[in-house]
Parts: structure tokens; C-alpha cells; sequence
């Protein structure tokens, strides 16, 4: 269900000469590999690399042949991603879960927290800094948005609850309390 999701949501920008390879399945083999460990692009690639001719996968995409993509294509990739359309492929992911598995959001609780992500910040740039959605309950994350630079909370989880039903309950910290963003 994820990878039909990524190929509906996903826009590939690339030109024509270089769509060797299926934006929305290298996609969801990174999201594969990165549960099975792989914590960077490197590690990603490795995974790939190994993984990639093995029936389980072929069999996964339907697929009698199938190539990993290098490192630096994986990088170009990750670069080269609509991160609002993949954060829309998961929310509808994960919405499409709750139903399955019968979750109902009405009544509750989502908690939102800011975080910043360990290791973002390079030669001078700041740290990225997410807000969280988390039903608080289950501990499944239901959304997430990168916080702007020079900003705070505020504006993310405005943002970010306004696409979200009106059933829950939130559970936010002192700073989204105030009234003006």
C-alpha cells in the first residue's frame, strides 16, 4: 500500500535521460532499508546493494530485474524530493493504517513536540528542527513538519493541525499557548 502511495503522490522532476530508475521505489526501498538499520545514505546504498537481487524484493515490485541506484544517484534523489509530498504520502499512509487497524481519532490524544535532529547541522547551518504529531495512546506518529528557520512551533503546528479531523484532543507544551504567531 506505501509504494502505491509514493508512486500517486510523488511528482518526478527528472529529466526523461535520467528516470534509469523508479523514484517511488528507490523511495520505499530507502524507507525499507532504513528500518532494517541503515542510518544514512551511505548505509542505505550498502543495503540496497545487497538486498536488491534477492526474490523478496523482485517479487515485491513485480519486477525479474531490478539495479540498486549509487550512492551519489540515492543523494541526488534525496536532494531532488518534494518533502511536502512526502510528507503527504505519509499522512495518507498512515490514516489509511488507523482505518485498517481500527483507531478511531475521535477523542484522541495528540501530543505535539518540537525536536531537533541530531546531526543536521553543517559548515555553519543550522540544526533542523521537526514538530511531531504523535497519538499519544499508540505512539504512532500521524505528522510531522520541519520547522522554518527563524521561527518556532507555533507556525508549524498551525499549519499542521489544520489538515488533521477536528476530533482529537492535543497536548502541546507552554509555548503553544500563546496567542499571537
Amino acid at each position: 500500500m506505501l509504494y502505491e502511495i509514493l508512486s500517486e503522490e510523488l511528482t518526478d522532476n527528472r529529466r526523461s535521460q535520467a528516470k534509469q530508475f523508479n523514484l517511488p521505489r528507490m523511495i520505499y526501498l530507502s524507507i525499507i532499508a532504513t528500518l532494517m538499520g541503515a542510518n544514512t545514505i551511505k548505509d542505505i546504498s550498502i543495503w540496497m546493494n545487497h538486498n536488491i537481487k534477492k526474490k523478496q524484493i523482485k517479487k515485491l515490485f513485480n519486477v525479474e530485474f531490478i539495479k540498486a541506484p549509487s550512492y551519489t544517484s540515492l543523494q541526488k534523489y534525496f536532494a531532488a524530493l518534494d518533502h511536502e509530498e512526502l510528507e503527504q504520502a505519509f499522512v495518507k499512509w498512515t490514516k489509511a493504517n488507523l482505518d485498517r487497524f481500527g483507531i478511531k481519532t475521535e477523542g484522541e490524544l495528540l501530543s505535539a513536540d518540537g525536536k531537533v535532529l541530531r546531526g543536521s547541522a553543517h559548515k555553519g547551518e543550522k540544526a533542523v528542527q521537526v514538530l511531531n504529531l504523535i497519538l499519544a495512546n499508540y505512539g504512532i506518529i500521524v505528522g510531522h513538519k520541519k520547522i522554518a528557520d527563524k521561527s518556532n512551533e507555533i507556525p508549524a503546528f498551525y499549519n499542521i493541525i489544520k489538515d488533521l479531523d477536528e476530533g482529537f484532543i492535543y497536548l502541546f507544551d507552554a509555548l503553544n499557548t500563546q496567542k499571537k504567531t
